[in-house]
This record gives C-alpha cells, sequence and structure tokens, in this order.
C-alpha cells in the first residue's frame, strides 16, 4: 500500500538518489580540509623566526600563496603546507664556506662578529637585514650593530619598501647611481649589477 505519509513512500523517497543509477559508493566525498598557514605558522614550517618570514614575504622572496583572507581591509596571505615544503626544499641556504658553517654569538669579539658580516654581505649583495643575519649566523641585532658601526653600509631604491645591505661606500655609490639611472629595477636586476661591479672592482 502507497499514498502520502505512508511507510513505503517515505522508503521511496529516502532511496530515491539510489533509484537512479547511484549506489552509495558513487555519491562524491565532500572535498579534504586542507590546513592553511598564516606568517607565524609558516615560519615555524620552514624553520625560521615569524620577522624573518615577514621580511621575505616583503620582499617578494617567500612562494606566492595559494589565497588571502581579508578582514575590515587586511588582508592576510596564507600557505599550504605542501607549498612551503616544496619552497623549503629548494630555497637558497646558507653558503659552502667553512668558516660561515658556525653559528656566531655574543661570546665572540665584536671585531670577529663584524668581519665575518662584512664577508657575508660582500658575498651576498643586496641582502635584508634578515637575510644577513640568516647566512652570518648570528642574530638581526649583531647585523644592526656592524650597520650602526659602519661596517656595511645600506641602500634603499625609491620604489622599494626594503633596506638592502652592502659591503662598503663604494657599492652603496655604485648602488645609488644604479637606483637614479633604473628606477623601476626588480631586486633580481639589482643584485645581478651589485655582483658584476663586485667582480670588476676585483680584477
Amino acid at each position: 500500500m502507497t499514498g502520502p505519509g505512508t511507510r513505503s513512500e517515505d522508503a521511496t523517497l529516502r532511496h530515491a538518489p539510489y533509484s537512479r543509477g547511484m549506489t552509495k559508493n558513487t555519491i562524491p566525498a565532500p572535498p579534504k580540509y586542507r590546513r592553511r598557514l598564516y606568517h607565524a605558522e609558516a615560519a615555524t614550517r620552514v624553520g625560521v623566526a615569524a620577522s624573518t618570514w615577514r621580511d621575505y614575504h616583503a620582499d617578494g622572496r617567500t612562494p606566492p600563496p595559494d589565497g588571502t583572507d581579508s578582514n575590515r581591509g587586511h588582508v592576510r596571505p596564507w600557505w599550504y603546507p605542501e607549498t612551503l615544503d616544496a619552497w623549503n626544499a629548494t630555497r637558497p641556504r646558507r653558503g659552502a664556506r667553512t668558516d660561515l658553517s658556525r653559528e656566531i654569538t655574543m661570546d665572540d669579539d665584536w671585531t670577529t662578529i663584524w668581519r665575518r658580516i662584512q664577508e657575508t654581505v660582500a658575498e651576498h649583495p643586496m641582502v635584508t637585514f634578515a637575510e644577513a643575519a640568516e647566512l652570518a649566523g648570528t642574530s638581526k641585532d649583531a647585523i644592526k650593530a656592524a650597520w650602526r658601526s659602519g661596517w656595511i653600509r645600506s641602500v634603499r631604491p625609491g620604489h622599494a619598501y626594503a633596506t638592502y645591505l652592502v659591503r662598503d661606500n663604494w657599492m652603496q655609490d655604485a648602488m645609488g647611481a644604479y637606483f637614479s639611472a633604473h628606477p623601476d629595477a626588480s631586486r633580481e636586476q639589482m643584485t645581478a649589477y651589485a655582483r658584476r661591479q663586485a667582480a670588476l672592482r676585483e680584477t
């Protein structure tokens, strides 16, 4: 017996999807949740300080975000774990020089610390304070101390947010002239020019 409100009609409606050729196993599963990592979590994932990661992102050195969230005009980028893992596996690491393999600390002599920083900046021109600290194996405070004391110099293109470090006054002047002639140069172009100038000076 069938009819409105009968048990057999309820059963027919409840199992209607399957009656059209579908089975329980052919119904698509809901999409699997993928974890989103914001700045602090992304920094932890790749093994750097949160401030370093933010500096990387400001300089365009992080992988492109997988998405962004916006709240009252504030945009928060986020990444999937696998995106960060792939980037972290291929990102440039500290140089292979043996004299840069040891972490330097405040227990070292200041002259030793600053000379190490100076050599690091010479080998890697146009790095930020955070990048220099990671490459030299020291703190960002030590980099700033060397900068304030004149052991390294800084340059800042007019169109860029970040401040970049160079070894000496000569390179500072060379990059200043380059910025004037190429106001829209990318960071890659600036770095390539700094390396060429350093090589020419050594010859």
